[in-house]
C-alpha cells in the first residue's frame, strides 16, 4: 500500500517503526496503532482502497 507523502509525514512512520517492539506496554502500542489508523483515515475517504483497508483494520483491532 502506497500512502500519500503528506499522510506519511503525519504518521511519522519511520520513528514509530523504529520503536516497534521496544514499547513499555501493550496499551502504548495499541494507542499508537489507533493514532496511525486515525491519521491515515484523514487523508483517504472510506470509499477508496486505502480507506477500506483502514476500516477493516479498525474493526479487526477492536
Amino acid at each position: 500500500m502506497n500512502l500519500h507523502p503528506d499522510c506519511l509525514d503525519a504518521l511519522k512512520y519511520p520513528n514509530f517503526r523504529h520503536l516497534e517492539g521496544n514499547l513499555a506496554d501493550s496499551d502504548t502500542e495499541h494507542y499508537r496503532y489507533q493514532c496511525e489508523l486515525n491519521a491515515i483515515s484523514k487523508y483517504y475517504t472510506e470509499e477508496s482502497e486505502v480507506g477500506q483497508i483502514v476500516l477493516k483494520l479498525k474493526s479487526d483491532f477492536e
